[in-house]
């Protein structure tokens, strides 16, 4: 018994360690990316995840054959703004922008918002970030809203 408790142990453990160093690091809990910046403007730093978010997201799409393929073909931030802050380390950004996906995956992009334009744009999208910072200099999403 102490044998298996020492085992489940080791891979337990094991397990944290990996996820703690993983190439592409992620808040394992929602799945959402972690940036390290040295720029204190929230605005930029909500830009930077939401950017990081888009790539992470849909550059590695599993579609419903369950192949994982790059759907993003493009993307354009048009503006950006900081909506709210809600103390020192978590604030609110909204984001206007428009994507661009291969042909075929258009209709992923208009859940929430937007318009569908040719060349398989979305355009007129909004999105709000809720960011927290976790530490000195690292933040994550711990939110996103359309409005």
């Amino acid at each position: 018994m102490k044998k298996y408790i020492i085992i489940l142990c080791c891979i337990i453990f094991g397990s944290v360690l990996i996820i703690g160093c993983s190439k592409n690091e992620q808040d394992v809990k929602n799945n959402s990316p972690i940036i390290k910046t040295s720029t204190a403007n929230k605005t930029e730093i909500g830009e930077l995840l939401f950017e990081k978010y888009l790539k992470d997201s849909y550059e590695n799409y599993v579609n419903d054959e369950g192949e994982t393929i790059n759907i993003l073909n493009d993307y354009n931030i048009i503006s950006s703004e900081l909506t709210d802050t809600q103390g020192n380390d978590t604030f609110l950004v909204g984001i206007h922008y428009e994507v661009q996906s291969i042909d075929g995956y258009s209709t992923v992009f208009i859940t929430g918002n937007g318009v569908e334009y040719e060349d398989n744009w979305i355009k007129e999208k909004y999105q709000i970030v809720e960011v927290k910072k976790i530490r000195k200099d690292k933040y994550t999403i711990v939110g996103a809203y359309t409005g």
